[in-house]
């Protein structure tokens, strides 16, 4: 099943996320969280990486071939539980994934317009259709695609329109 996160900035995202990391961290199943990359360096991955440092993989450009190499066997093997990246990890062979989740999913670098193109969303979406992965988009300002989806009931549309107050 799909779901589309609909939020305002102070909201529970963040929380949201390291909820459904922790249940199937807890389950020993894989999970993939995709960020745009310009938003790889921010505060969702290093609160991640708190939480989560020792199953955590978090690839982005800056990362050697060779590590990438090793990483991709940790993920075909299951040893990496949770993996953060970029569209790119749609590609690599999880072995027991059961959620992805896309942050931003209205930011444009979801679609790739080198060869081959394609449209991330579009293939987390077919990945979710053909197996028990769920499938979990969230922005604050959702793409066109993905609100006539929500509207359709193509995706469930969740909110969170409270801001967090501590």
């Amino acid at each position: 099943s799909s779901d589309l996160l609909f939020w305002v900035t102070g909201s529970w995202k963040t929380e949201i996320y390291i909820k459904l990391l922790e249940k199937y961290l807890k389950e020993d199943k894989q999970s993939l969280l995709l960020i745009p990359e310009i938003v790889l360096t921010n505060q969702i991955a290093s609160r991640l990486e708190k939480f989560f440092w020792k199953n955590l993989i978090i690839l982005n450009s800056t990362v050697s071939e060779a590590k990438k190499t090793e990483y991709f066997l940790d993920i075909a093997s299951w040893n990496a539980k949770i993996v953060i990246w970029t569209r790119s990890a749609l590609f690599y062979p999880f072995s027991n994934l059961w959620i992805i989740m896309i942050d931003e999913e209205h930011d444009n670098s979801y679609i790739s317009d080198q060869t081959p193109r394609y449209n991330a969303i579009e293939i987390a979406n077919k990945i979710s259709d053909l197996s028990w992965c769920k499938l979990l988009l969230a922005s604050w300002t959702p793409s066109v695609n993905s609100m006539y989806k929500a509207i359709n009931w193509d995706y469930k549309l969740l909110n969170l329109f409270e801001k967090f107050k501590k």
